[in-house]
């Protein structure tokens, strides 16, 4: 074997080991398109092996995680030009013993609601409408996310493109709230009374879904590549240990995709992220 074609023999493996860790990083594990309808996608939440994947207005579509197919649609009570999605999570209560959680979905824009709504059978039903006042002014909570292991509802508050230093930061308020129960009444207003606790996180791209794990909450950040000019744009997951009321972790997920990282939940304990534009649900090493 001459010397070139030895230097092209290690050159080829190189590139072979190279790949190797981009590779165990882009993992897609449903080619399930993110824009449908003609609206953005939004959040995804999961409930044992089905994912209800949002898009902008409301609509929703439950992919069943082991087929890779989906098997029903529909348009959630809620739908309307306010409702964004920008999260979605399953609460701890049924409507009806044995059923599908009440699943909590964000208005993200003004009035900054949070609905509560049943998603058993053919239809979804509104059962709640959670808003929150200050100074009995509307606080602007743009998503909601509940914590099903400790019984809490968190609003998160982002500053999108306020910058708080010179690495480009946007500051992100967390408010922890004790969860209502839907017993409560149909329309529960939250006020500086029901705060357990509050504090800022900061990070340098948009806040998209979020998820609570294990104590954890994860924030899918950041928009596609072509925004690339814009400074939010990188994309990253968050962690916020919701314990020490911190950023522990942020997790470079560029290489994963460059769509937006739109949708964030757990499939038992793998992380999946369902993305917009072209689409596609990835898993995320965490």
């Amino acid at each position: 074997m001459t010397s070139v074609n030895m230097m092209q023999r290690k050159l080829s493996l190189l590139g072979i080991f190279l790949l190797i860790p981009i590779c165990a990083i882009a993992q897609l594990v449903y080619p399930i398109i993110g824009r449908y309808g003609g609206k953005s996608a939004q959040d995804m939440a999961i409930y044992e092996d089905r994912a209800y994947l949002m898009n902008d207005g409301g609509h929703c579509r439950v992919l069943n995680l082991i087929t890779g197919k989906i098997e029903r649609e529909l348009d959630m009570a809620c739908s309307g030009k306010n409702t964004h999605i920008n999260s979605v999570s399953f609460g701890m209560e049924s409507d009806t013993k044995g059923a599908i959680p009440l699943l909590y979905v964000s208005e993200t824009v003004k009035p900054h609601r949070c609905f509560v709504e049943d998603v058993n059978g053919g239809e979804s039903r509104l059962l709640q409408i959670i808003e929150t006042k200050e100074n009995g002014k509307i606080y602007r909570n743009h998503n909601w996310v509940v914590d099903r292991e400790n019984g809490f509802l968190y609003g998160l508050k982002s500053f999108w493109h306020k910058y708080v230093d010179e690495k480009g930061n946007i500051k992100t308020v967390v408010t922890k709230y004790k969860l209502p129960n839907v017993r409560d009444g149909k329309n529960i207003t939250l006020t500086e009374k029901d705060i357990i606790e509050r504090y800022d996180v900061l990070f340098t791209s948009s806040m998209q879904g979020v998820t609570i794990h294990k104590d954890r909450l994860y924030i899918a950040a950041g928009m596609c590549e072509k925004e690339k000019n814009n400074s939010e744009t990188n994309r990253m997951v968050v962690v916020v240990d919701l314990k020490k009321k911190k950023v522990v972790n942020t997790i470079d997920i560029n290489l994963l995709t460059t769509n937006e990282p739109e949708g964030i939940d757990f499939n038992g304990n793998k992380c999946l992220l369902f993305c917009g534009q072209t689409g596609g649900i990835y898993r995320v090493e965490y």
